[in-house]
C-alpha cells in the first residue's frame, strides 16, 4: 500500500541519521530564534505522526511538503 511504502521510505531516511539530529523537533527554549532561521521546521517524530495520521496523499505529497 501507498501508506506502507511511504513509511518505509521515512524509517529509510531516519536509518541515515545516525546522531538522531533530526528526531525530534529543535527545542525553542534551546535555540530560541530558530523559527527566525528556519521558515519550515520539520523532524522525523512530526514525519512519522503525520503519516500514521494519512497526512500525505502520496509520495510525492511527503517530499514536496516535507522533506
Amino acid at each position: 500500500s501507498r501508506a506502507a511504502l511511504m513509511k518505509s521510505f521515512a524509517h529509510l531516511c531516519l536509518s541515515v541519521d545516525r546522531m538522531d539530529i533530526f528526531r525530534e523537533p529543535v527545542s525553542l527554549q534551546d535555540v530560541p530564534d530558530y523559527l527566525d532561521i528556519v521558515v519550515r521546521p520539520m523532524s522525523w517524530s512530526v514525519i512519522d505522526e503525520k503519516l500514521s495520521g494519512h497526512q500525505y496523499l502520496d509520495l510525492q505529497d511527503f517530499k514536496v511538503r516535507d522533506t
